[in-house]
């Protein structure tokens, strides 16, 4: 590729006084070619939550939608996953 040009903003508040932390995400990506290749973009927006157990184990969740284009193609995905930590 000749060229590509991405941001990526994300943020996390941990609720007070309780075990969550809510989280969000956004990302954007364009990529041009210099070959005959057609010009690609990705969108991403991700929603997620984690609730700590203690220091060493938390679970988490998040769900969130993408979508690609490159010429006429589209498509469009929803997104979602859980997850386990622990730290030993």
């Amino acid at each position: 590729f000749d060229k590509e040009n991405s941001f990526l903003v994300s943020a996390a508040y941990n609720i007070s006084e309780t075990p969550w932390t809510v989280k969000a995400q956004y990302s954007q990506n364009s990529t041009s070619f210099k070959s005959n290749e057609a010009d690609f973009d990705a969108k991403q927006l991700l929603l997620g939550t984690d609730y700590s157990f203690n220091k060493q184990v938390k679970v988490y969740g998040y769900a969130g939608y993408s979508t690609f284009e490159q010429a006429s193609a589209k498509d469009k995905q929803p997104i979602a996953g859980t997850g386990l930590e622990f730290k030993f």
